[in-house]
């Protein structure tokens, strides 16, 4: 089974993926671009569950909506699972790494994205 996780920032949308057990980052994309360039990855990789991050906050809203903009455009079922510090996880991950801070950041999200697909995949398994 192809899944899809999405981590939807302000500004970029993290893009990570997983065909059985271990989750991959893919890409970003900005939000404005978002629906269009999933709806796209969707087809090409024939993703047959999407999962997106839900945090508490100001963005909750706006990221339901868009919950709801995938489900009326694929066919794919869309679950909305608590993102609780897989943003924390991910910037812990780039600390040591030797990119710039705007280059961490863009790179942050995708990467929040495989660490909630990870830990939906390793909830699955037990």
């Amino acid at each position: 089974m192809n899944r899809l996780a999405i981590d939807f920032g302000e500004k970029h949308v993290g893009l990570a993926t997983s065909s059985d057990t271990l989750a991959t980052p893919l890409t970003h994309v900005f939000q404005k671009e978002a629906l269009t360039h999933i709806l796209a990855i969707c087809q090409k990789l024939q993703i047959s569950e999407i999962l997106i991050g839900l945090p508490e906050g100001r963005l909750a809203p706006r990221i339901i909506e868009f919950a709801e903009q995938l489900k009326h455009n694929t066919q794919v079922p869309v679950i909305l699972r608590d993102e609780t510090l897989t943003s924390v996880q991910a910037r812990e991950s780039l600390q040591n790494s030797q990119k710039t801070r705007k280059q961490k950041k863009v790179k942050e999200h995708a990467l929040a994205a495989a660490v909630l697909l990870q830990e939906y995949l390793d909830d699955l398994s037990k």
